[in-house]
Order: C-alpha cells, then sequence, then structure tokens
C-alpha cells in the first residue's frame, strides 16, 4: 500500500488561504506607500525668514523644501493630507490582515514555524531578507503552499531552521540597535528571542531555550574572506553543493504562520530541492539517518510535482540548465 506524503486543503481552508494571501499583497502594498512618508516635515526658522523642511531622521537630516510662500504652505498641507491618508489605509489592511490571520489559525492554516517566522520579518524590516533563502525542511511549507496541500507531519517536523546566505550578495547592513551599534545576525536573533544564543561549537548555529536551532549556511564558492567568530557573533558555515541551490530558478511563495499570519518565503525550484536533497543523501559524509529523510522528503516532493505541480516538473527542456551534478539523479525520480 503506497503511504500519503500529504492532504489536500479542504475548499474552505483554499479559499481562506487565497483571500489571506491577498490581504498580505494589500497590506505590503500599503505599509511601502505609507513608508514613503518616513521623517516629518515642518516650518523651520533660519535667521528672519522661515523654510519649509523635511526632516529625514532625529539627527534632522534632511533637505529645505524652500522658503515659506502659498505654493510652500500648500505643499506641506498636501503632504500632511497624504500621510494621513497613507497611515489610514495602512491601519484598515493591517485590521484585515488580523482577521484573516484569526481564520487561518482557526481552521489549522497556520503551519510554518512561529519563530522562524519572525527570524525572516525582522530580515525583511531590516531589508536585508532577500539575501536569504529558506532550505532544508521547512522549504516543504512553501511547495505544499504552492500546490494547496498538507505534507503529512513526519516529512515537517524539525526543530532546525536553514537559511542560506547569498554570498553573491554583500550585506551592508544587519539588526542596528537603537544605539547604533552593529550586532550582526546574532543581534537581530535576540532581538526576536532574547534566549538564542551561538553554539560555541557550531559558530555557524544559534539555539534558543526551547531547542529550536537557526543554522546559515554559505556555499564553498564564491570563496570569500574567511570569517573569524567575534565573541558572540554568529558565522555561516561554508557547505559544498550550496552553490548549486543559488544557481537554479528560486520560489517566492506565501507561507503561513502558526500564529495564522501570512509572509512571503524564497526556496529553491520545487525539481531543483528534490535532486539536491537525493545528492545530499548520497553524500559519504552523510548520517545515514538523515540520509534516510532526505531520500523521503525528496520522493515526496516529486510526487507532488507529477500529481498537482506538473509545471514545475523534471522535463529536460524546462531543467537542462541545472548543475550536471543533480541531472544525474532524475532516474531515480522517473518512476515516482
Amino acid at each position: 500500500m503506497e503511504s500519503v506524503d500529504y492532504l489536500n486543503l479542504s475548499n474552505n481552508q483554499t479559499k481562506i488561504y487565497h483571500d489571506t494571501s491577498l490581504t498580505l499583497e494589500a497590506y505590503t502594498q500599503a505599509s511601502r506607500a505609507f513608508q514613503v512618508f518616513g521623517g516629518w516635515m515642518y516650518f523651520k526658522k533660519v535667521g528672519a525668514r522661515e523654510y519649509l523642511f523635511l526632516a529625514l531622521d532625529r539627527q534632522n537630516n534632511g533637505k529645505s523644501m524652500g522658503a515659506r510662500s502659498p505654493e510652500t504652505e500648500a505643499i506641506l498641507k498636501k503632504w500632511l493630507e497624504d500621510k494621513e491618508a497613507a497611515k489610514q489605509a495602512t491601519e484598515e489592511a493591517q485590521q484585515s490582515l488580523n482577521e484573516q490571520a484569526a481564520m487561518a489559525k482557526a481552521i489549522k492554516l497556520g503551519r510554518f514555524p512561529q519563530i522562524a517566522a519572525k527570524v525572516l520579518r525582522f530580515l525583511d524590516n531590516d531589508g536585508v531578507a532577500t539575501r536569504f533563502m529558506v532550505i532544508g525542511t521547512n522549504a516543504l511549507y512553501a511547495y505544499e503552499a504552492m500546490a494547496g496541500v498538507q505534507f503529512v507531519s513526519d516529512l515537517t517536523t524539525t526543530k532546525d531552521f536553514d537559511l542560506l546566505r547569498d554570498s553573491r550578495q554583500r550585506i551592508v547592513m544587519l539588526a542596528h540597535t537603537p544605539d547604533g551599534t552593529n550586532q550582526g545576525l546574532m543581534g537581530l536573533l535576540k532581538r526576536v528571542d532574547k534566549s538564542f544564543t551561538r553554539n560555541t561549537e557550531r559558530t555557524f548555529q544559534a539555539i534558543n531555550s526551547k531547542g529550536f536551532a537557526i543554522e546559515v549556511l554559505r556555499p564553498l564558492e564564491p570563496v570569500e574572506p574567511p570569517l573569524v567568530a567575534d565573541g558572540d557573533s554568529l558565522v555561516p558555515m561554508h557547505l559544498a553543493g550550496l552553490d548549486m541551490l543559488l544557481s537554479v530558478p528560486e520560489v517566492t511563495e506565501t507561507v503561513i504562520a502558526e500564529d495564522g499570519f501570512p509572509l512571503r518565503i524564497r526556496v529553491p525550484d520545487p525539481a531543483a530541492y528534490v535532486l539536491h536533497k537525493l545528492w545530499v543523501a548520497d553524500r559519504p559524509d552523510r548520517r545515514p539517518d538523515k540520509a534516510r529523510r532526505d531520500r523521503k522528503q525528496a520522493m515526496a516532493v516529486a510526487r507532488l510535482i507529477r500529481e498537482q505541480l506538473p509545471n514545475y516538473g523534471f522535463a529536460i527542456d524546462r531543467i537542462q540548465n541545472f548543475p550536471e551534478p543533480l541531472l544525474e539523479y532524475l532516474e531515480q525520480v522517473g518512476s515516482v
């Protein structure tokens, strides 16, 4: 008897998932429109004259919009009106998002680990989310969302969250604190959960008090200067084969976190995920128990692709540009 890897969402779950995804899009657009009005605008007295000034931060950095006149008074009036309208639109979108999240949680759509969702949201707030890709077990939540299904729990249960750092893009800033210091990714994790500490033996891994581990990985190529752990800093681990995941197409999909709130995550193309999992399972240094799980997850996603996501299939004309080592595993998914 063939094992069951996933179950289809109900019609109600499907509707609420799509409604929640659309609400997230509406909120994102409203929030970005409101962010345009960062800072504040006012008339600033300089000597005997007043100038319309747009302040961008608390250090009073900004720019002058011109001396006080009917024209600059009209500019200020419109700016304040537009800012208020954008604020109201954002608040309304947030309320809609709250309502959708409550429904999504109630009907058990919330599956993406809450702590991992918080980390990705903080990365997004710091403007560096696009520098990271979700790989490993948690990528399964994106593939099930794409197909409108839910994988069985033994495929998705994990206390590890693997983030692949795209070393082709330089990260200039991470987790700046209110006092202006830069505490890096470890500082960001502590903002998410104060109990996170760096594993002193595995400096690419941070663990919180509940045993949830976040691992930051990077490929061996492109070669970058070696990084040395400093104090509690988190240093991405260089692993062979991860460069292949950066060379294949990626997918961005909406997933629902355990609290019901949606977020967008970047994952590898599902066919690439399958082939890469099989490649990893064959590595001589891979633990047998982990290799078995790699193959089980790979075959589950391969079956999902054939049955629900044919546009992401294994046709050679679609994946011919995948790295050659991955293409060697095509025969293993041919009978799925």
